[in-house]
């Protein structure tokens, strides 16, 4: 009956085409969708897997969770779950469900010396059987998954860590997600082939700041391309006062990959508030809201803040706990759901999160919110 459940949930999310993080590729019926997830947003179209250990996945049509395990007299609480085992944000396609181990640990080199050792593997249980499989492994970086990561044409695309060995007079070794080199990384799943480009940017290097502060991770798929956030302080943080001066400002750099001819380039998007797909991409520019959208430019007189989303025509933004209708740019309150972000819109309904709880509104509800 488990196995039933979850192939069903599996067909649903194959079929559909709309989604945070379902998006459409062009229209060529040899090309994939491009599905991106990250811990926060993990959303099908018709559905969407949230939290972990294990993890679950709410269907949007009759808004009940089931377990992304389909294990016989599977408890759900040990470490051979299947739902335990998938991580923070495993993506579902074709069947499969795919996530990203990885472990590291300080090793004697036999000479005295110690030396970091990376062990990465990106893994698939399947949806069918549950069994798992690991694909690819490689020990030059680690994935940075959590932040963002995708599929696109039997292809996947992640940033990556050399989480920045630093060793001290003592011989010890430390190691931080930040700081350090990051790369830009692809697995093909139809040969199992490992790439790595190198790194997104190499200009910090010159700021003694960047080394315990700079990171990079996909932020999406816009336009049909792939764009990548990094950012760094250029001030050393070690040397701040932080309580008197507050945190360095930050350096924040957009780069962009083009599937078709297989480069990065530096672009001058400017960062983006959490949210985009192919057709929209929104960001904060002089305290307003900008919404490219389908070729048009729509400028809202309201700051983005951390979190907007727009679909059906209405710009969603989290810190301000409003709605504006982009038509005739009413701004509308989001009532007793000002806590929660608007991730999805699935058959006339929009789709709201916070955290572990999902709540679907139809049209009437949403505009009855500030009433």
């Amino acid at each position: 009956m488990k196995k039933m459940i979850l192939s069903l949930v599996i067909a649903a999310v194959t079929l559909c085409s709309c989604g945070v993080n379902v998006v459409d590729g062009e229209n060529d019926k040899a090309e994939s969708k491009a599905l991106y997830a990250d811990t926060i947003v993990n959303t099908y179209g018709t559905g969407r897997i949230y939290g972990n250990k294990p993890a679950r996945y709410i269907d949007y049509d009759t808004m009940k969770a089931t377990v992304l395990c389909a294990k016989p007299n599977c408890t759900h609480t040990t470490n051979e779950c299947a739902g335990v085992m998938i991580g923070d944000c495993p993506i579902i396609y074709n069947d499969y469900i795919y996530y990203f181990k990885y472990s590291h640990k300080i090793e004697e080199t036999g000479k005295g010396e110690r030396e970091l050792k990376i062990k990465s593997k990106l893994c698939r249980i399947s949806t069918a059987t549950s069994e798992e499989e690991e694909l690819v492994t490689f020990t030059d970086c680690e994935p940075r998954d959590y932040d963002g990561w995708i599929m696109y044409n039997d292809k996947v695309f992640f940033t990556a860590d050399d989480l920045n060995p630093q060793e001290n007079g003592y011989g010890n070794i430390s190691t931080s997600n930040v700081g350090g080199r990051h790369f830009f990384c692809v697995i093909d799943l139809k040969t199992n082939k490992y790439k790595n480009y190198g790194s997104v940017y190499d200009g910090d290097k010159q700021y003694e700041g960047a080394q315990f502060t700079s990171s990079a991770q996909i932020d999406g798929f816009y336009n049909n391309k792939i764009y990548i956030n990094y950012e760094f302080a250029k001030e050393d943080i070690n040397k701040i006062d932080v309580h008197k001066d507050g945190l360095p400002e930050f350096t924040e750099l957009m780069f962009e990959y083009d599937p078709k001819t297989d480069t990065i380039n530096q672009c001058d998007l400017p960062k983006d508030i959490n949210f985009m797909n192919n057709d929209t991409y929104i960001y904060n520019e002089n305290g307003k809201t900008i919404v490219l959208n389908n070729g048009k430019v729509k400028i809202v007189d309201v700051e983005g803040g951390t979190f907007a989303s727009c679909f059906n025509d209405k710009l969603f933004v989290r810190d301000k706990a409003v709605w504006i209708d982009l038509e005739d740019m009413s701004e509308h309150s989001m009532g007793e759901y000002a806590d929660f972000i608007v991730i999805d819109y699935y058959d006339g309904c929009y789709i709201l999160m916070k955290v572990l709880e999902t709540v679907k509104l139809t049209e009437d509800e949403l505009f009855a919110l500030g009433d």
